[in-house]
This record gives structure tokens, C-alpha cells and sequence, in this order.
């Protein structure tokens, strides 16, 4: 449960030709460093012995099942607040990763930027070789899942300008739609908004969040314990032991939409 932190690694230099002597020339190694902490969450259920008795539908078999999805469910709230709370500006223009205005509305031409700023995004931010990000992820709250559908699946261009529907859609496929409940304005969680949306990039090469797992537990662990002393019943505890960090700012493109 230590602080603990997480380097992401880069090599600098031109990885220039080699010359008749033979010698190949040394790189920079520089080094981006984040740092994480593993917490715990958990909750409890106990029911006397009456309930469990007096249970003929087997209603509360579910339980055990419901604090396992509280559980996962606490994992994506956390990491959709530290999202949301954009600390430190890490989602900003500076930072080349950051679009907003009516022009950065979920459509055609906003995808065209995102990826296009995505592609472009440098090693050292601002400055370095391309990262080699690609979008794989449209990362949505619901009010843009209709949207955001239609301009990954659809083979015809069904938005925007007259002139342009009907065409190919270029972006069909580019990435999977995600659509996360968290996101939305109805949850509350500061800085939520039901126009804002993320085109992230391959969370196995690079993830705007870092998530680690307590010991590589990564699914909440879920245990029956029996009452102690003179209590008839039962107990069913559950726990998970996670943390969540901002990670690698290249990683993701956030547009405002408004």
C-alpha cells in the first residue's frame, strides 16, 4: 500500500546511419515518472438468521453478486473522477490534446482533428519523435452513444453537411465506442458534461489513467464469513484493492464539445 511510482521510458537521439568506422552512436535516455497508491474499498452485508430462513425465493443468493459489481463499479467511478478533474491542466492546449468551441462538438470534422492531433503527438510533448499512439477507444457519455455509433459503424457518412452525406465514412472502424455512464451530468461528479467525449489510444501501449492492482488481484475479492459469538446469520464481505493515477498526457485527445 506504499506509494510507489511508474516510469515510462523514452530514447532520444536520430538513430543516425552508420559510418565506415563502425561505431554506432550512443542514445539519451530520458524518463517520465507517475506515481500511484494502492487503496481499499470495501462494504459488508450480514442478515440474521430469520431472513435467511424466511428467504423461499432465494432472493438473496444475489448479494454476493451485487457487492461484486459495487466493487468494479467504485474502480471506474474513481478512475472517471480523476478523468474529470483534469488536475494539472492535463488535459489543455499546451499539452496538444485539448479541443474545445462549437467546432469540437462530437462529428465528422471534430473525430478528423482528434486523430489528426493524436497522430501527431511527440515523445517529450512538445517535442521528440511521434509517439506512434493510434486511436483505438471513443470514450462517450450517453447523450453521444447514438452519435458516436453511427460514426463508427456506419459505411455511409449519415452527418453533417448536405453536400457530404453519402459518402464513404472513412472513420468507419476506427475505434470502439465506449460509452460510460459516469461521464453524464446525472451522476454529478465535477467536471461531468453529456457534450465533452475522449479518443484514447491503446490502453495496452499507453493510457491517459494508470490502474494498479493490489498483488495483481484485478476483481474485487469477495469472502462469506460466519458470525462470531451468540449471532445467528451470515456475513458476506467484500474488497478491492486498487489505485488510480493520471498516466501518459499523449494518450488521449479530450474534446469539449462545446
Amino acid at each position: 500500500f506504499k506509494e510507489f511510482n511508474t516510469y515510462n521510458m523514452h530514447v532520444g537521439g536520430d538513430f543516425e546511419e552508420v559510418g565506415i568506422d563502425g561505431e554506432i552512436k550512443s542514445g539519451k535516455l530520458t524518463e517520465s515518472s507517475y506515481s500511484n497508491q494502492v487503496k481499499t474499498y470495501g462494504e459488508s452485508i450480514t442478515l440474521d438468521r430469520r431472513k435467511i430462513v424466511n428467504d423461499d425465493v432465494n432472493a438473496f443468493s444475489q448479494l454476493p453478486t451485487s457487492l461484486g459489481y459495487k466493487g468494479k463499479n467504485k474502480l471506474t467511478k474513481e478512475a472517471m473522477t480523476l478523468l474529470l478533474a483534469n488536475t494539472g491542466s492535463f488535459f489543455s492546449a499546451g499539452n496538444g490534446n485539448y479541443n474545445s468551441g462549437g467546432g469540437s462538438t462530437l462529428s465528422i470534422d471534430s473525430l478528423n482533428e482528434a486523430k489528426k492531433d493524436m497522430r501527431q503527438m511527440k515523445t517529450e510533448v512538445t517535442s521528440g519523435d511521434p509517439t506512434g499512439f493510434t486511436p483505438a477507444y471513443l470514450l462517450v457519455p450517453p447523450a453521444l452513444e447514438s452519435t458516436a455509433l453511427q460514426l463508427m459503424k456506419s459505411e455511409r457518412v449519415v452527418t453533417g453537411e448536405d453536400a457530404t452525406r453519402g459518402d464513404i465514412n472513412i472513420n468507419r472502424g476506427l475505434a470502439e465506442v465506449v460509452v460510460e455512464p459516469w461521464l453524464s451530468t446525472v451522476f454529478g461528479l465535477t467536471g461531468s458534461s453529456d457534450t465533452g467525449w475522449y479518443l484514447l489510444a491503446d490502453k495496452v501501449i499507453g493510457s491517459v489513467v494508470s490502474i494498479a492492482y493490489l498483488r495483481g488481484q484485478k476483481s474485487p475479492v469477495l469472502k462469506q464469513v460466519e458470525l462470531v459469538g451468540s449471532t445467528l446469520g451470515k456475513s458476506w464481505i467484500c474488497y478491492f484493492d486498487f489505485g488510480v493515477a493520471q498516466f501518459i498526457k499523449q494518450a488521449g485527445v479530450f474534446s469539449a464539445g462545446a
